[in-house]
């Protein structure tokens, strides 16, 4: 009887230590609230986590939310009174232990994310006092490059070209959208090795009139679900894409 005792008491004392550990983990945990099903700002918000993460912020809310959204939060009510009316505007503040990012739209929120991320990046946990508002939109609207869509050199082939490779573009528009690059305009097509320019419709479209002209059918409707993945990829990071 005394062993079963004994033993009770330590499972009731271990029961009440696993419940204060995890009351003290919850109390240090840095809380995000956002839209999941935003995909601009669930990227934003991915480079912020991390950030977060290896500076080891604790005991912080952080509201992710845009203008439109209505919010009973102080902080959040603070920031939108002084958003830009420009797109891709945001602002970030802080009170007490609450941080808003709020953002004229989805890719404000986005850049918005961006910033407090880098600043963390370069301040650590001193980036997140905020003493001051950030206020910030875009200097120029229209932020675009306009590369060129080349065909395979030498002895590439469409099958390693590459437009076709994920991976590729995956690190591009990561890229473009934390360098704020809002508008991709390809020049297509360019063969980089006689240097001139043929038309791109047969790499892309197979026509049933003309079935001789162009490459063969497989690749072409290979090539065309790539640039509409492409597209929705860049739609995702905030970028509008044409194809010229």
């Amino acid at each position: 009887m005394k062993y079963m005792k004994n033993q009770l008491i330590k499972i009731v004392i271990f029961i009440c230590i696993t419940h204060f550990i995890c009351f003290i983990a919850q109390a240090k945990t840095t809380e995000i609230s956002f839209n999941k099903n935003c995909p601009p700002i669930a990227f934003g918000v991915g480079d912020l986590k991390t950030a977060l993460d290896k500076v080891k912020a604790e005991n912080v809310r952080i509201f992710i939310t845009t203008n439109l959204q209505s919010s009973e939060s102080s902080v959040v009510k603070q920031s939108a009174d002084m958003l830009p009316s420009k797109a891709e505007s945001f602002v970030i503040s802080r009170l007490s232990n609450e941080i808003a990012i709020v953002g004229r739209d989805n890719v404000g929120l986005m850049y918005g994310c961006f910033e407090l991320a880098e600043r963390l990046q370069m301040k650590g946990k001193k980036a997140l006092e905020l003493k001051e508002p950030v206020v910030q939109s875009p200097f120029v609207e229209f932020r675009a490059i306009n590369p060129f869509l080349t065909l395979p050199y030498d002895k590439g082939t469409m099958e390693t070209w590459w437009f076709v490779q994920e991976d590729f573009w995956q690190d591009y528009l990561d890229m473009l959208a934390r360098s704020r690059i809002n508008w991709i305009d390809y020049h297509g097509m360019y063969n980089i090795k006689r240097t001139d320019f043929p038309n791109l419709y047969p790499y892309f479209i197979k026509s049933d009139q003309f079935p001789k002209a162009g490459i063969d059918s497989k690749t072409s409707e290979r090539n065309l679900a790539m640039l509409k993945k492409v597209m929705k990829m860049a739609k995702d990071r905030g970028i509008k894409f044409s194809l010229m």
